[in-house]
């Protein structure tokens, strides 16, 4: 007998969260009551081809030129897909008209199935050089074997002629994907640039099953662009499984990718991150990091709970009434209902918080006045007009038409009082009830969107109550749960004032280490049970109960094997008397690092019921690796078999191996 999987009411992995739910598709949500589209238009069309048949046009970036004039670049193709060229158009009045495109690169490196691909990093320098970052690239085989070189293409003169389109960037790593990240190039007041990439470092032995994750990052350079001499990872999760089918239509590696950077009044950076995962709640939400040291080092990533990809930063007009310090962060975005699909809209979201939290939702639309604009619609990039005006171009997709740019002129407050008066209600509201992340301690032995979390309580409420609210979000259960801030340990009994927990900060939770010389874990989408490794360990707390015939999920075992001793048989407890499972769904696998497993065979398998409920044991193991995988096959979000406390209900036995 199986059930289905209605997370709500049962836990698959203790998946309920703290924080707000997710605004569905549909639903209202308050827009920003200063910021309104005014207008929008065509900007690609038959005329940005002359003489030629009308090419798509994607991935609009942005800037102003040193003698006044607008350029976009775009893509004629999307993610590499082969032919692909990069083109440039030019407006003389402020975006209204734009005018033949001319051929900025084309694919030359990786034969007819090379690609240029590029997105929002053109970015003028204070001197006045225009950089123009982008890659000559080639799907070998979609998502999970590609290739991207990157160059810098640098104009002098307006962008009437290009040079570094011949030598690709030497980067201080190897790098086998450095996709252009997504968000412009950012130029710092003491002249360091940054450079936001994301892409696989290397093509590991088993990318056919088990490609490297995606990682986002950003290269610096010292020299206005002409060298990059230091790349730094933002954000890598090796735990996030990638998804090939049935969970993805393709072999989808996964991961952080696209992300965009902006500095902040205080001088921080702040990243946000697009991350592409099939696990854990909130799917496809943004991850935020912020540097304190020009793009050197960054913190380690939070999950904000906002749902979006494509991303892009820029201030909104307002912020230049706000007193010192204070700022109005838009970030513009594909935008996805709760369930992490795409809904053929664009849009943007406002921050007065640096990006802790995002509110005041704002359509883009299409001159059509069409509904839907195609699921691929967005890559937004801004460019500020003349007073409380800007000029943001994405790109839609309308059905039967090759895609397109089109600009939206979006307006903001033109009075100070309301600029000032919006940002003072939001620093009243993040003081009154601050929005925080709340981690486990053992993160990185977790996929990450299990193990973060954004939340938001009154000031008044006790550490004890955020423990309790928070806790089976993180798939935390048991007694002696605890948090800590910056390595200090709170008291359940202070509130969050009392406990210093402000707007933004970032605390985890804890609890007593198993009894037991075993840990207990899990990896979800296991499509190749051999090659993919283990995660979410029983390391920070006593886990909430889990599902195991659940996607393709394998439960793990990370076992302190007494010496001259072997795992001679594993018990598994149901919470209750039925199951769907058998022995013959089982697959049992061992490894000593793991990384690679191997299976194991001549094992017995039996079944009883023992005070109402299933109990499996597997026989006759004589394991003497430390990691012990048990997969089985079912894919669907049903499940029969919970482990109630997986503490509890996995038992292991050992055998001498002397004879």
């Amino acid at each position: 007998m199986t059930r289905v999987a209605a997370l709500a009411a049962t836990v698959a992995l203790a998946l309920a969260t703290a924080a707000p739910a997710p605004v569905a598709a549909g639903a209202a949500e308050a827009p920003d009551p200063a910021l309104r589209v005014v207008d929008a238009w065509n900007v690609t069309g038959p005329e940005t081809f002359p003489g030629e048949a009308t090419l798509p046009a994607q991935r609009p970036a942005l800037t102003r030129a040193p003698n006044g004039d607008l350029l976009a670049a775009f893509n004629t193709s999307g993610d590499a897909h082969p032919g692909g060229q990069l083109r440039m158009i030019r407006s003389t009045d402020e975006g209204r008209t734009w005018g033949p495109s001319e051929v900025v690169a084309e694919p030359r490196l990786f034969g007819v199935r090379g690609s240029i691909a590029a997105t929002r990093g053109m970015a003028t320098l204070s001197d006045g050089t225009i950089l123009l970052p982008y890659n000559d690239a080639v799907n070998h085989t979609n998502y999970n074997n590609r290739e991207s070189v990157l160059f810098v293409a640098r104009s002098a003169d307006s962008g009437r002629t290009w040079t570094g389109r011949d030598e690709p960037v030497a980067l201080p790593i190897p790098i086998r994907e450095a996709h252009v990240g997504g968000g412009r190039i950012l130029e710092l007041a003491d002249g360091t640039l940054l450079l936001p990439i994301w892409g696989a470092l290397e093509l590991v032995d088993d990318w056919q099953t088990d490609p490297m994750r995606w990682r986002s990052g950003v290269l610096r350079s010292f020299d206005g662009g002409r060298t990059w001499s230091d790349y730094q990872t933002i954000a890598y999760d090796p735990n996030n499984p990638p998804q090939f089918p049935p969970f993805h239509s393709a072999n989808y590696t996964s991961g952080a990718n696209e992300l965009a950077l902006q500095e902040l009044p205080d001088g921080r950076i702040v990243a946000v991150i697009r991350y592409a995962t099939g696990v854990g709640p909130n799917r496809a939400q943004v991850y935020l990091s912020y540097s304190a040291d020009a793009g050197a080092t960054w913190t380690a990533p939070v999950a904000t709970g906002q749902q979006a990809e494509a991303l892009s930063l820029t201030y909104a007009p307002c912020t230049d009434r706000l007193a010192a310090g204070q700022a109005k962060l838009l970030m513009g975005h594909r935008e996805l209902d709760a369930a992490g699909t795409r809904i053929g809209q664009a849009a943007l979201h406002v921050s007065f918080d640096g990006g802790v939290t995002w509110t005041g939702k704002v359509r883009l639309r299409d001159p059509s006045g069409a509904a839907n604009l195609g699921a691929a619609t967005g890559e937004p990039d801004f460019l500020r007009l003349s007073d409380d005006r800007l000029l943001v171009l994405f790109q839609v997709f309308l059905p039967g038409q090759p895609s397109k740019v089109v600009a939206n002129v979006v307006e903001d407050a033109t009075d100070t009082a309301t600029c000032q008066a919006q940002a003072d209600a939001a620093a009243a509201t993040a003081q009154a009830s601050p929005t925080f992340f709340v981690d486990r301690a053992d993160r990185d032995q977790w996929a990450w969107p299990f193990a973060s979390r954004k939340v938001t309580h009154p000031a008044t409420t006790t550490v004890g109550a955020v423990i309790d609210a928070a806790a089976g979000g993180l798939s935390c259960a048991g007694p002696g749960l605890r948090l800590t801030l910056d390595g200090r340990i709170l008291d359940r009994s202070d509130t969050l004032a009392a406990a210093g927990v402000g707007n933004g900060s970032v605390l985890e939770v804890s609890g007593p280490p198993p009894s037991h010389p075993w840990r207990v874990g899990f990896a979800e989408l296991d499509t190749a049970p051999q090659t993919r490794h283990v995660y979410g360990w029983d390391r920070a707390c006593a886990p909430a109960s889990l599902a195991l015939d659940y996607r393709a999920r394998s439960l793990g075992l990370d076992v302190r094997i007494p010496a001259a001793h072997g795992i001679s048989a594993v018990e598994l407890r149901d919470r209750d008397a039925a199951t769907r499972l058998t022995g013959a769904d089982y697959r049992l696998f061992s490894s000593p690092d793991n990384e690679t497993y191997t299976e194991v065979t001549g094992w017995s398998f039996s079944s009883r019921v023992v005070n109402g409920r299933v109990v499996h044991r597997f026989d006759g193991l004589a394991v003497t690796d430390r990691y012990l995988k048990i997969h089985q096959p079912h894919t669907t979000t049903s499940y029969s078999f919970v482990l109630g406390d997986p503490r509890a209900d996995v038992n292991v036995e050992f055998a001498s191996r002397r004879r």
